[in-house]
């Protein structure tokens, strides 16, 4: 009895201190401009301006290398979020405050989706609180790409850049300190495990369609035990979208970067071109249809996303390679 008493106990004094960190930078004092710019350092809409940069300006290896962890951190947190369901918090306070739309859901016209919570009236939410996906993927994507140098300051700064993004989700009023920090230790343990994965197995591919077909089965069900999983609809379609992508360019087209800047450029701007047509074309196409966060959206969505990184990373290059101007 007293050993729960002495749980309950820390539980409750670790509650406390959750909601005064998040209270503390999520005031209205804190400085919009700043908490936004660390805010976009680690959005993960970065990721597909990422793929084609370092696709398409660097060595595929190295840009393999940085991109695969980053897409495992962002399916394992949407993954670890879905089970243990944590609300966000300003879901469980009216004393904070989100500040960042770009987690809530959008009715057709545009508006806010607002549902009675268990402590208040709230905008409804794509995801879940813990871990905080910003903090995973920016642990994961900036400690990846330091592991690229051969020097030991860019660790460093990967560290810092990582702070900055921990502070800015609890500025923003959707993440508690236990949620960024849970998210940082789960990005640099995939990064670390990454590391010694590809040194130790031979079949890379294998184990990632393996994994990917796990993933899909349980996105697909994932409304079953919670009605927050856009998010994970999302990032499956991402991953299934990228490895797939990777491996077939690898395998058939083998598109290597070009001696020429400019023709580096030329390709990156065609990809890109390729990605708006998918990504912001095709959403065009059924969000007017369906109400956001619903089942058939999530599909949709998950297959838009799938097939912009799809695009960028098999179909661009296909066409590059068939393009004379474009190739040395």
């Amino acid at each position: 009895m007293a050993t729960i008493m002495t749980r309950s106990c820390i539980f409750a004094k670790s509650e406390k201190l959750n909601f005064k960190a998040s209270g503390i930078f999520a005031t209205e004092t804190a400085t919009d401009f700043v908490v936004n710019c660390l805010h976009k350092i680690g959005f993960t809409n970065v990721v597909n301006d990422k793929t084609k940069k370092d696709f398409y300006m660097i060595k595929k290896e190295k840009a393999k290398d940085i991109l695969i962890p980053l897409f495992y951190a962002m399916s394992i947190n949407n993954l670890v979020k879905s089970f243990i369901n944590r609300p966000r918090p300003f879901v469980q306070s009216d004393t904070i405050k989100c500040r960042d739309e770009s987690i809530l859901l959008k009715d057709q016209d545009g508006s806010l989706i607002y549902e009675n919570g268990k402590y208040c009236i709230h905008p409804k939410t794509s995801s879940t609180s813990f871990p905080s996906g910003h903090s995973q993927n920016a642990s994961s994507l900036y400690f990846s790409t330091a592991s690229t140098f051969s020097k030991k300051w860019p660790y460093i700064i990967a560290g810092i850049l990582s702070v900055f993004i921990m502070i800015s989700r609890m500025a923003l009023g959707v993440h508690f300190l236990t949620d960024v920090l849970a998210g940082f230790l789960i990005g640099l343990i995939i990064f670390l495990l990454y590391g010694l994965f590809k040194r130790r197995v031979k079949n890379e591919y294998l184990f990632h369609f393996i994994y990917l077909a796990i993933l899909l089965t349980i996105t697909l069900l994932e409304p079953l035990w919670t009605d927050q999983s856009r998010d994970q609809f999302t990032t499956t379609g991402t991953m299934i979208g990228a490895i797939l992508g990777l491996f077939i360019e690898s395998k058939y087209i083998d598109l290597n970067p070009s001696k020429s800047i400019f023709k580096n450029i030329l390709r990156l701007l065609f990809a890109l071109a390729i990605v708006i047509i998918f990504k912001i074309g095709l959403k065009y196409s059924y969000s007017w249809a369906f109400k956001e966060g619903t089942y058939i959206s999530n599909i949709f969505d998950m297959i838009r996303y799938f097939l912009t990184l799809f695009g960028a990373l098999c179909i661009a290059p296909y066409f590059i390679k068939k393009i004379k101007f474009l190739n040395d």
